[in-house]
């Protein structure tokens, strides 16, 4: 006898679950979107411990009658396929006729339906794959499917199942992410008995996302869209503040349904560029709708996956698309302040008592240093902390937190946002400073008055809304990035040559790896010679870089390449630019006279982007008059 068998349907039925339902949130999916193809108005989901013990989704929908209903839970039975040519014009969420029976093959299975019209429903129970039960059922027009135990014949994938707390969060995501493609249904889910969501149908979707992330967050959202007559492509995309350590935030649905896209993924890095510090992802909702016969979406059993006909059109015009609405937004930075302690400092505590000072006593000693900035000679900056005297108690909790405001630029959170709970509107108790918010308006950039340098390295300025900090490596940052790019995308000459020029010591491999730039390099104003085997010769410098920079800065850009081995030219051209403006900036710790600070500052309103450096870091935070007068309770 053989040794090759044809495998009986319940053992292909558990092989196919393997691939259909991998954890709890993907039989919520296949259930919501059954639900979706049935036209629902209404769909509840019910789920009980994480979804293991029980799933429960309800709709309105068409329902089925009892021979389609004994039908669909057969293996590849479906009502939206009828030949291999409606693959290609596919406007339903299923299509494969796997799932009922995938997930009735690995659980305790009861299914009860109804069409509109009929006096009787069905019902149908099946367990481990087999039916146990079918019988007359007395149920609303619609489908109420029920999966309770999953897995509990196949406890070897109970192994792989993750906490509760994980599968319930995965189940949350699942529910909100299709909830968030349909706001013209009705969606409730109920977690132990616990309503969590009931987000009601409304027209637009700016309205189902304020509904799931509440409007404080839609207010940071920026809106963006595409329209051509096969294609159509909008959404919302976020302040670069409201960014994550990784993609959990980007929504993408490609004809109403939740995708993976790594084309979209690229697109959305590349439209925020340094507006987001590497590593750093932004918050988006993108909705492409586009002609069936230009996607396929049967690339993968979960249907995760989608590919385009013409994936660089799509990545092209979504990254122009929010490129074109972030620049002219005028992005606002929103720092708030988490320490609680300094929000409970009493106002009984003794703010220390500053002595008179002569004005010799605050002269800035930068009279004896090179101008950094430029060569302008202006009065010295007085730097704020000479105000303060070096005796003044270092422990006392004013004293201590004045450099942690001045500081918050470097302690920016962007902590996930909860949903499920409302923001408390309670007032501010007797002796509790109120949440410090600083955030800065880009457009008023010219109209900043100087006062000083701090730490020798923020500036400090006003305008007639308030407080204007900037940090001054960042904001230059910024200046010089953009002056190199346009020098190198509209070949500006911005070398100067050396009169001597600098030998660069190498190994054959880092020298072979700097000699394949070498057109981009001189591009950006770096002329480089071969001089030898293990040598290269610096012939000519950017007028913005020292020669005594120049081994360095080759360094630098050495290693840039080694990083970037397979990044396109365009990414590469931003990381030199990047990496020659930081080289070229002035630095924490560089005195700064008046003149010079305010020209930095009228440099950067000249900027395309002035509200972060190429790293994605702030550039400018302002704090208004009016969050100055609560912070010293003066309401």
């Amino acid at each position: 006898m053989g040794k090759i068998k044809i495998l009986d349907d319940n053992v292909i039925n558990k092989i196919a679950a393997g691939e259909v339902v991998e954890n709890p949130s993907s039989v919520l999916k296949e259930l919501m979107e059954n639900s979706i193809d049935a036209e629902s108005t209404r769909i509840d989901v019910s789920i009980e411990k994480s979804g293991m013990k029980m799933i429960r989704v309800a709709d309105n929908g068409c329902g089925m009658p009892r021979d389609d209903a004994a039908i669909a839970i057969e293996r590849h039975a479906t009502s939206k396929l009828r030949s291999d040519s409606d693959l290609y014009s596919l406007s339903t969420m299923g299509f494969r006729g796997e799932a009922l029976p995938s997930i009735a093959a690995v659980s305790q299975f009861t299914l009860r339906t109804a069409p509109a019209g009929d006096l009787v429903g069905t019902q149908i129970r099946i367990e481990g794959g087999k039916i146990v039960s079918l019988r007359d059922d007395t149920i609303s027009p619609g489908t109420i499917i029920e999966v309770e135990n999953l897995f509990y014949n196949v406890p070897a994938r109970k192994k792989f199942i993750r906490s509760y707390h994980a599968e319930k969060l995965a189940l949350s995501q699942t529910f909100l992410k299709i909830a968030l493609a349909y706001p013209d249904i009705t969606f409730v889910l109920t977690d132990d008995d616990k309503e969590m969501y009931h987000l009601v149908s409304v027209d637009k979707i700016r309205d189902r996302i304020s509904a799931v992330f509440g409007a404080d967050f839609c207010a940071d959202l920026i809106p963006f869209s595409y329209q051509s007559p096969d294609l159509s492509i909008y959404g919302y995309s976020s302040h670069p503040q409201l960014c994550r350590n990784t993609r959990s935030g980007q929504y993408v649905y490609v004809n109403n349904r939740a995708v993976q896209s790594y084309q979209i993924s690229q697109a959305l890095q590349r439209a925020y560029g340094s507006l987001l510090p590497h590593g750093r992802f932004p918050i988006c909702f993108i909705y492409v709708d586009i002609v069936p016969q230009q996607v396929d979406v049967n690339v993968h059993p979960t249907k995760k996956e989608v590919k385009f006909t013409d994936p660089n059109k799509i990545q092209d015009i979504i990254k122009r698309s929010i490129d074109d609405v972030l620049k002219k937004s005028k992005l606002l930075f929103d720092i708030k302040e988490q320490d609680d302690e300094l929000k409970k400092i009493n106002l009984s505590y003794n703010i220390p008592r500053f002595k008179a000072m002569q004005a010799d006593q605050i002269k800035d000693d930068t009279s004896s240093k090179e101008s950094t900035y430029h060569q302008n000679s202006a009065p010295g900056a007085v730097p704020v902390k000479k105000i303060f005297p070096a005796d003044t108690d270092s422990n006392d909790p004013f004293m201590r937190h004045l450099d942690e405001i001045l500081h918050l630029v470097d302690d920016v959170t962007n902590d996930v946002i909860e949903p499920m709970e409302e923001e408390s509107t309670a007032t501010h108790s007797e002796g509790e400073i109120p949440e410090l918010n600083i955030s800065v308006d880009p457009g008023k950039l010219s109209g900043i008055r100087v006062i000083g340098q701090i730490g020798k390295l923020f500036i400090v300025g006003e305008n007639k809304d308030g407080l204007v900090l900037i940090d001054q490596h960042a904001a230059h940052e910024r200046i010089n990035y953009e002056r190199i790019m346009n020098a190198m995308l509209r070949d500006e000459h911005i070398s100067q040559s050396l009169l001597f020029p600098v030998t660069y010591k190498t190994d054959p491999f880092r020298k072979n790896m700097i000699l394949s730039k070498i057109d981009m390099l001189r591009k950006a104003g770096i002329s480089i010679a071969d001089f030898g085997p293990e040598t290269l010769l610096i012939e000519s410098l950017p007028v913005f870089i020292s020669t005594t920079s120049a081994v360095a800065v080759l360094d630098d850009i050495a290693e840039e390449i080694k990083r970037s081995s397979s990044c396109s030219i365009e990414n590469w051209q931003n990381k030199l630019a990047a990496l020659l403006a930081c080289r070229s900036s002035v630095k924490a710790a560089d005195s700064l006279e008046l003149a010079e600070m305010q020209q930095l500052i009228d440099d950067l309103h000249q900027t395309e982007t002035p509200y972060t450096c190429p790293h994605g870091r702030p550039t400018i935070i302002r704090m208004t008059y009016e969050q100055l007068r609560k912070h010293f309770k003066r309401e």
